[in-house]
C-alpha cells in the first residue's frame, strides 16, 4: 500500500509540474522558491519530539523510556498521528478518487457518503512494561529513528553523495 501511495504522489507531482511547464515563468518561479523546510525534507519522530518539547534526543529518549506501554503508545501517536481514510458508501475503486476531491481538492463530501478515520497507532508489545530499562530504551530508539509522517528520504543536512563530493573537490 505504501509504494500504491508514492506512486500515486509521484504521479500527482508529475501532474502539477506538466501543467507548470504551460504557465507562466515568473509564476513558477514563484512556486518553486517558497521553499518550507518540513514540506520536502524527512524528519524523524525524535526529531520532531525533541523539537516540541524543547530538548535534545537523550533527553527526549529518557522521557519517552520512563512511559508504559499505555502513555508511550498515546505519545508516540501524538507526535506523529497517523490515521487511515475510508468512506461509507463508497465503492472500492471509487475510494481514492473521493478521498483525492476531498482531502486534497477541497470538494465537500457527496451526499450519502461517510468519512470513517481510524486512528492507527504504534503496535508496541503487550509485555513492554516488564522490559529492562535496556530494552525499553532499544525500542524508543528504533521508533525514534523512524520518518515522522509521510515523507520519506532525508533531511538536506544528512544527504551525502560521493559523486558529488568528488566533483566539488574537482576530481571528476
Amino acid at each position: 500500500m505504501k509504494h500504491f501511495l508514492v506512486a500515486i504522489g509521484f504521479l500527482i507531482l508529475f501532474t502539477l509540474s506538466a501543467d507548470a511547464q504551460q504557465c507562466d515563468p515568473d509564476a513558477i518561479a514563484v512556486v518553486y522558491t517558497k521553499f518550507v523546510e518540513n514540506q520536502w525534507q524527512a524528519e524523524t519522530l525524535g526529531e520532531r519530539f525533541a523539537r516540541v518539547i524543547n530538548e535534545d534526543i537523550e533527553t527526549a529518549t529518557d522521557l519517552l523510556c520512563t512511559l508504559d506501554r499505555s502513555s508511550l503508545r498515546e505519545t508516540l501517536f501524538q507526535i506523529d498521528p497517523m490515521v487511515s481514510v475510508s468512506y461509507w458508501n463508497v465503492n472500492e475503486l471509487d475510494q481514492l478518487k473521493v478521498f483525492i476531491e476531498t482531502e486534497m481538492d477541497g470538494k465537500p463530501l457527496p451526499e450519502r457518503v461517510e468519512k470513517i478515520a481510524t486512528e492507527r497507532h504504534w503496535r508496541i508489545p503487550r509485555n513492554y512494561n516488564c522490559w529492562s530499562m535496556t530494552a525499553k530504551r532499544r525500542y524508543v530508539e528504533k521508533c525514534l529513528s523512524s520518518n515522522a509522517g509521510h515523507r520519506g528520504g532525508t533531511n538536506l543536512s544528512k544527504l551525502r553523495s560521493s559523486i558529488v563530493e568528488a566533483f566539488l573537490k574537482g576530481s571528476v
